[in-house]
């Protein structure tokens, strides 16, 4: 799992602590709109991020859980 959301996670951390959009951000043009509220939904599911859905506008936030993980963020990295 940490491999499957470790990209998607740095862009939405980014996001959320007003550091801008990262560079990442942008590797997400290649994928539809479908594939990137696929990757909030499994954040949502597994407990990574709050997820507020209105109409088109989707808005998300990073749990307790989601910070935890983060602050060993740089573990992963080989």
């Amino acid at each position: 799992m940490v491999e499957l959301i470790r990209e998607e996670f740095e862009i939405l951390w980014n996001i959320e602590e007003g550091n801008g959009i990262p560079e990442g951000l942008f590797a997400l043009l290649d994928y539809s709109l479908e594939d990137i509220k696929n990757t909030f939904v499994l954040l949502h599911k597994h407990g990574l991020i709050e997820l507020e859905t209105s109409g088109e506008f989707w808005s998300a936030k990073t749990t307790e859980k989601a910070k935890e993980i983060y602050s060993q963020y740089d573990q992963w990295i080989p």
